[in-house]
């Protein structure tokens, strides 16, 4: 079940669902709170991709907001267009030259961050990637062994088996 096709009173949530129409899914990012700061990294996450494309809802951390709607964006191009992505191996077209990560989230991705998914698809499950980056001077990921920790305190581990199994051996 989702709410594709169910009209909405708020003209914000109709809105949202009107670009999951047009487009296949939305894209929605948050930021951190001005007035009352919490720390977290600001994110953004995908809404209608597993409905549309039968592809995960993505999730990413850190980086601009523009940044993660083109990332979000070109990950469901290329799906669509056939690419096979594999989960846990680098992929270096989508961060101007730098790879990226996809890993499969777990549930906490989903209760804990991404509040209009959880509501288009009406508490039903879905599935959700977090696409990861290394830091720009290091080019490691949170998971690696030296990496900075800023790099690792802008991308919580959401990931069902945590960082520890994301270690090469």
């Amino acid at each position: 079940m989702s709410l594709k096709g169910k009209p909405q009173a708020d003209p914000l949530d109709q809105s949202y669902l009107d670009k999951i129409e047009k487009y296949g899914h939305a894209v929605m990012s948050v930021a951190d709170r001005v007035d009352e700061p919490t720390g977290e990294p600001n994110f953004s996450y995908s809404t209608g991709a597993y409905e549309s494309y039968g592809a995960p809802e993505l999730i990413i951390f850190g980086l601009s907001s523009d940044m993660h709607h083109r990332i979000i964006n070109e990950f469901y191009f290329r799906w669509n267009d056939g690419t096979q992505f594999i989960l846990g191996e680098e992929v270096t077209e989508f961060l101007e030259g730098y790879p990226v990560v996809f890993v499969e989230a777990g549930d906490r991705a989903a209760l804990d961050y991404m509040n209009f998914t959880r509501w288009y698809y009406e508490g039903e499950p879905f599935p959700v990637w977090q696409i990861f980056w290394p830091g720009v001077n290091s080019r490691k990921f949170p998971w690696e062994e030296d990496c900075p920790k800023e790099i690792i305190d802008a991308q919580p581990d959401l990931t069902a088996q945590g960082f520890a199994n994301l270690r090469k051996a």
